[in-house]
């Protein structure tokens, strides 16, 4: 019966979720990297949680349908009763790498919440490379130009956190992305 459920199958994809964030949380304390900017990797979250009262939450995600050329990127912009105040998702011609698309979905979203004049509290990403590139990138780092342009975009923002989510806790995020490839041709 459970498994007609589903229940097993999302049992595993939550075991490999715990896995996967127990051993990134132990190599990141296990480096002795400095801390570049305010952001933090928060404890590991099942579950997309709602931000405290007046706070808004940016999720975003990056699809990549390998040998098809296009990318899908996108994000939710919500508030602490869980309203979408804002959403978007684009199918783009490119083959970019995992960790770019994410840096640049992370950036484009900042750029359009700022735009419509909300101002973001909280980002969520289901990439823990891309949290830990805050922690670590430097100049020499391919990807210092979009870190260094997002950086300030989080400080014009007065962003107080950017934290790793569980793909299941971004899973709005996820699925309006894996939407583009359906309705976008």
């Amino acid at each position: 019966m459970g498994d007609m459920l589903g229940w097993s199958t999302r049992m595993e994809y939550e075991l490999v979720d715990f896995c996967k964030s127990y051993l990134e949380e132990f190599h990141l304390s296990s480096s002795r990297l400095a801390c570049v900017l305010f952001l933090s990797i928060h404890p590991h979250n099942a579950h997309w949680l709602p931000p405290v009262h007046r706070q808004l939450k940016l999720n975003s995600d990056v699809v990549i349908r390998n040998g098809s050329g296009f990318v899908g990127v996108g994000g939710v912009l919500r508030d602490g009763f869980r309203i979408v105040l804002l959403s978007w998702a684009v199918k783009i011609r490119d083959n970019l790498s995992v960790i770019l698309g994410e840096l640049m979905v992370l950036r484009k979203g900042l750029r359009i919440a700022l735009e419509k004049g909300f101002s973001v509290s909280i980002i969520e990403t289901d990439a823990t490379e891309v949290v830990y590139l805050f922690w670590s990138c430097d100049s020499f780092s391919p990807f210092f130009s979009v870190i260094s342009n997002i950086r300030q975009l989080l400080r014009s923002a007065r962003i107080g956190s950017c934290c790793h989510v569980s793909r299941s806790g971004n899973m709005v995020a996820h699925s309006l992305v894996s939407s583009a490839f359906v309705f976008l041709g």
